[in-house]
């Protein structure tokens, strides 16, 4: 495989290019290594939280379906014939 144009580049800088060039490098990389931690981070934060979430939507819906039983058989909004 031939070398690349960005390795040819890099051997033609100077010095202090090369040190200016390795250090942007390295913030680059600290930056998306710190990046890729909080992502995994909010990944784990929010799978946890589905579980609990979950539980209690369903303890939710028995306590509104019970409550909402008598009156299913009213409709809303219509006068009653009563």
């Amino acid at each position: 495989m031939g070398k690349s144009d960005a390795a040819l580049n890099y051997k033609s800088m100077s010095p202090d290019d090369r040190r200016t060039f390795d250090r942007w490098l390295n913030a680059n990389a600290i930056f998306g290594l710190v990046f890729a931690a909080v992502v995994v981070a909010m990944a784990v934060a929010g799978s946890r939280s589905v579980g609990s979430r979950d539980a209690t939507m369903a303890d939710n819906r028995g306590a509104s379906d019970s409550a909402a039983a008598p009156a299913r058989g009213r409709q809303t909004g219509m006068p009653s014939s009563d």
